[in-house]
């Protein structure tokens, strides 16, 4: 089976503002946050320090606090399924309906209501039972997704591929991260399931070359995984291609 650090899956859902993924883990998805979280409500979990919510008995990790989660779990085992909030008083605001909804929430990691609540403030909601491999996400300003696609795409094609400078030494590939107007042509693709490969990214001196697949035909992350490890055997459905002269990003579709 593949790795996960070799590509990225990405099957977006704008309708309800929630993504699926694989290939992307919670310590990528915080470092591309340009605003810092405030606080993180603990629906299902195995973080050990965390504070404790007497109004909805759930535990959370407090703004201070978010450095050293990161840097002890980035990448958690097991469940782990969160979402922000702005301060304590939302917290006890919450209604017994609302308190059953997040249960519901973090039990299933499907939403009763649009799970973007008020007193809370929160911008997303993180659920996963095994991080980077099957992780689902809801973002309240959804078109954010493909500004982080673009940055962590770039991130992992710069670690993943070196070149050898002056005196043979490697360094990271120098590109620019891709932005979100070059997934234009993709946005179909990506409701129905696209996976980008960065094992197979073709480097050379004029252009850098990601090569992507369409994965429409699963009903689990263990069934995607399966199609993309047959998938990723035959030729690309496209590429996103970066002209290292002009520094610019776009994508190609090779196949309808």
């Amino acid at each position: 089976m593949s790795d996960v650090k070799d590509f990225v899956f990405i099957k977006s859902n704008p309708r309800d503002k929630s993504v699926h993924l694989a290939g992307i883990e919670f310590h990528e998805f915080m470092k591309v946050q340009t605003t810092p979280l405030q606080h993180l409500l603990l629906l299902k979990h195995q973080v050990q320090a965390t504070s404790f919510n007497m109004h909805t008995l759930f535990e959370y990790v407090p703004k201070e606090e978010i450095p050293q989660l990161l840097k002890e779990n980035g990448k958690p085992s097991g469940d782990f399924c969160w979402l922000d909030f702005a301060d304590d008083s939302g917290l006890n605001e919450l209604t017994e309906q609302e308190i059953a909804e997040l249960l519901y929430l973090g039990h299933t990691m499907k939403h009763l209501t649009p799970p973007f609540y008020r007193k809370l403030q929160n911008e997303f909601v993180y659920l996963t039972e095994e991080d980077g491999y099957a992780n689902k996400l809801y973002i309240q300003q959804f078109e954010k997704i493909y500004e982080w696609l673009g940055v962590i795409l770039s991130r992992k094609i710069r670690h993943a591929k070196k070149e050898r400078r002056l005196l043979g030494k490697a360094k990271d590939i120098d590109v620019l991260s891709i932005p979100p107007y070059a997934f234009q042509p993709l946005l179909k693709a990506m409701d129905d399931g696209l996976a980008f490969s960065v094992l197979q990214t073709k480097v050379s001196r004029q252009k850098i070359e990601m090569p992507f697949w369409r994965i429409s035909d699963y009903t689990t992350f263990d069934f995607m995984y399966d199609e993309y490890e047959m998938r990723s055997k035959e030729k690309p459905h496209g590429y996103l291609v970066y002209d290292r002269k002009q520094q610019s990003w776009s994508a190609v579709v090779l196949t309808k």
